[in-house]
């Protein structure tokens, strides 16, 4: 994403923070808090995450870790988001075991850790066809056991001048150029599909 896309999106959140200063699932861009769990949902329910280090691609407030905590121990958690107040609100509801980065993912060298999730970051529309593709190469580097993300679906989903839909396929396609340990997950919301990679 370029300098004028990310800052689309920094203003799309911060109206959005103004708009439901009471709803941080809205504030972030989901629709519901329950999408935004049925999404986490299936990271629960398809990786073992028990006593595992958690990298959190767009952590937004930090509530996947809340979220996954609740279902199973976690033994280290960071989490990225270029955006300054979701970063400084996460921070107030960490604990010793949570770090929270100010950052763009998409150019940081990631630190290495267990499993990585990227859950409805990887959405926002960028004019880089090179955008996604190098994103997915570095959140699998940057996982020992598995690299978990989840797109909008192109066959449901209305694009708009925000986010963007793909195709499972060419997105199967790009991450079976890295490993052979590919499942997508498809049959728990109409728009959405997750991608779980493992090294093989």
């Amino acid at each position: 994403m370029n300098f004028l896309e990310r800052l689309n999106v920094y203003f799309y959140h911060s109206d959005r923070e103004k708009k439901w200063t009471e709803d941080p699932a809205r504030i972030l861009g989901w629709s519901s808090e329950q999408t935004q769990f049925a999404r986490f949902s299936v990271f629960e329910k398809s990786l073992n995450l028990r006593d595992k280090s958690i990298l959190d691609l767009g952590c937004g407030y930090g509530d996947l870790v809340h979220f996954l905590r609740v279902k199973q121990p976690i033994k280290h958690y960071t989490g990225i988001d270029f955006h300054k107040s979701f970063i400084k609100q996460a921070k107030l509801n960490a604990d010793n075991s949570m770090r929270f980065l100010h950052g763009n993912f998409a150019q940081m060298r990631l630190p290495v850790h267990d499993i990585t999730i990227a859950s409805g970051s990887l959405n926002y529309r960028s004019n880089n066809k090179n955008y996604l593709p190098t994103v997915i190469r570095a959140g699998f580097s940057a996982s020992r056991e598995a690299f978990g993300f989840n797109l909008l679906d192109s066959d449901y989903f209305r694009e708009d001048r925000l986010l963007q839909a793909y195709d499972p396929k060419e997105v199967l396609s790009i991450c079976r150029n890295l490993t052979d340990d590919v499942e997508i997950i498809r049959d728990y919301m109409e728009e959405d599909f997750t991608i779980i990679m493992k090294p093989s």
